[in-house]
């Protein structure tokens, strides 16, 4: 049986030979008599969709405009000692149910993503404090109040807001539904500290590793609550990839891939769906490349994209092959798995309620910028440190080449980024060295390659994952989730699980049962 790159090739060469775009563009990409339900976007939660869908005996047809399946659930390839690093998600907790549950199904092993032994690292205004200090001992400067002396930056963490989280722990809580819980919502998490009697200096200490001055106290809260009972995470043995593209493969030629919806028309007895099909996105399907930046390189910015040379394309058709082809088709539902900023450039014709519309036009999602940093070795294990850290900077590390063959190491910094939303050029890789160091000194002299991804500049992403602001989490997601005729919504984003895969999942179930009902 041809690979599947094999498949892409052939099919490829059979399109520029005859001059054709595909016979299922051509004839609107669904080969069934019945109306399909159109899933918009292969990424995790559009995949496992389909897939339940399928399985209840639907016609499903996925449209991707990406070459490959998985959307934010990407994984990075071509480093030393064939190790590898996650451009997306890094963890799969044990009390994401669903995660464990359809990587046992599809046969994917799970390995610890983490070490057990080795201190996490703290790093404020320069000092480096143990996670398990009490923070004043690691650095007497620090203006604590008299009672927060003593405790480590967990334990001030347990005492403002444990007994907060404790009360979130059901995923399913109304939380529009209760004033109580509205009032924490309007705060930031920096806000709702200090009203809690936090001093400024613990604010700080609770708060390393991002920026939460942009982030709602009610959904810090409920993030905590959620992960509140984890005792261990997981990754997925050769990356987190295979589980997108394990799902993509079962579903075969029901995903589409190079295909961009454009428009949507509906009404409460189907829809038609608008969309172009770009023959050069479709033949990127057959890479699977990524460069590599290096110390001795530059700083290079790995997307997975590479350039096109488009001279002597004149009304899309080169060589008297067309470039694009509209086409649409009609489906009996539409679920939408965009994030809210591509959801934003696609064109609905009748529009959606207004709240839910103002809803989908101001939630913004998490400016975060993901380094992957490979070093000649593990400096940080010599310290007897676990290769975990967080900074006053916005950065959380993480080690990626723990369990991973080979002495090189292997660090994710994930940083704050708003600059990378509006910047031009390529992110500086040597600033994620810089924040890796800042935690690991050891980086800077050891540092051989690495990748960098904005994802504020992915335009189908728009950002890492959906971070609610003040005064949005209690009633915004409940709006995202919200079906309107023969339209659905799946997403991360519309999930209590809120950036992590298992929202993506816990969002597919929510619409098979809205479509099943």
């Amino acid at each position: 049986m041809p690979s599947r790159r094999r498949f892409l090739k052939q099919t490829l060469a059979a399109t520029a030979a005859f001059g054709v775009v595909p016979a299922w563009a051509r004839s609107g990409a669904a080969t069934s008599a019945r109306r399909p339900i159109v899933v918009i976007g292969a990424g995790l939660a559009g995949l496992a969709t389909a897939e339940r869908l399928s399985a209840a005996g639907e016609t499903v047809l996925v449209l991707e405009a990406r070459a490959a399946p998985g959307g934010r659930v990407r994984t990075w390839h071509g480093f030393a000692d064939g190790q590898i690093a996650e451009a997306g998600p890094t963890r799969i907790a044990d009390v994401h149910r669903r995660c464990l549950a359809l990587a046992g199904r599809l046969g994917l092993p799970l390995e610890p993503c983490e070490a057990t032994t080795g201190e996490v690292l703290l790093v404020h205004r320069g000092c480096r404090i143990g996670a398990t200090e009490a923070c004043d001992l690691a650095d007497p400067g620090l203006e604590l109040a008299a009672d927060e002396r003593g405790l480590t930056a967990g334990a001030l963490l347990e005492r403002y807001a444990g007994d907060f989280a404790a009360r979130l722990g059901d995923p399913d809580a109304a939380l529009a539904a209760a004033a109580f819980w509205q009032d924490i919502d309007r705060l930031s998490w920096p806000e709702w500290l200090a009203i809690r009697g936090a001093s400024p200096t613990a604010i700080s200490l609770m708060t390393l590793g991002a920026n939460a001055r942009e982030l709602s106290a009610l959904y810090v809260l409920r993030q905590m609550a959620l992960h509140r009972p984890a005792r261990a995470y997981f990754r997925i043995a050769g990356g987190m990839n295979r589980l997108p593209a394990t799902l993509a493969a079962r579903l075969g030629e029901r995903v589409r891939y190079g295909v961009a919806v454009t428009r949507i028309e509906h009404d409460g007895g189907g829809a038609r769906v608008h969309a172009v099909w770009d023959r050069h996105i479709f033949a990127e399907g057959v890479r699977d490349r990524h460069d590599l930046g290096t110390k001795f390189g530059g700083t290079k910015f790995g997307t997975g994209a590479n350039s096109r040379d488009r001279d002597g394309v004149r009304d899309g058709v080169r060589d008297g092959v067309r470039d694009r082809h509209e086409f649409s088709v009609e489906a009996r539902a539409v679920v939408v798995t965009l994030p809210p900023a591509a959801l934003r450039s696609l064109a609905l014709d009748p529009g959606l309620p207004a709240p839910q519309a103002h809803a989908i036009e101001n939630v913004r999602a998490y400016p975060a910028t993901r380094y992957a940093v490979q070093t000649q070795s593990r400096s940080w294990q010599r310290a007897g440190l676990c290769g975990a850290a967080r900074t006053d900077a916005g950065v959380e590390i993480g080690e990626a080449s723990f369990g991973q063959p080979g002495s090189h190491g292997l660090l994710h910094a994930t940083a704050y980024d708003p600059v990378g939303a509006s910047s031009a050029g390529s992110p500086s890789l040597l600033r994620g060295v810089d924040y890796a160091a800042e935690a690991f000194p050891g980086v800077t002299a050891d540092f051989e390659r690495g990748l960098a991804l904005p994802w504020a500049r992915e335009p189908l992403a728009g950002g890492a994952f959906a971070g609610f602001r003040p005064g949005q989490l209690a009633a915004m997601p409940s709006l995202l989730a919200r079906p309107t005729k023969c339209l659905h919504f799946a997403g991360e984003h519309t999930s209590p699980w809120t950036g992590w895969m298992e929202g993506a999942l816990d969002s597919a179930e929510r619409v098979c049962r809205e479509l099943l009902a």
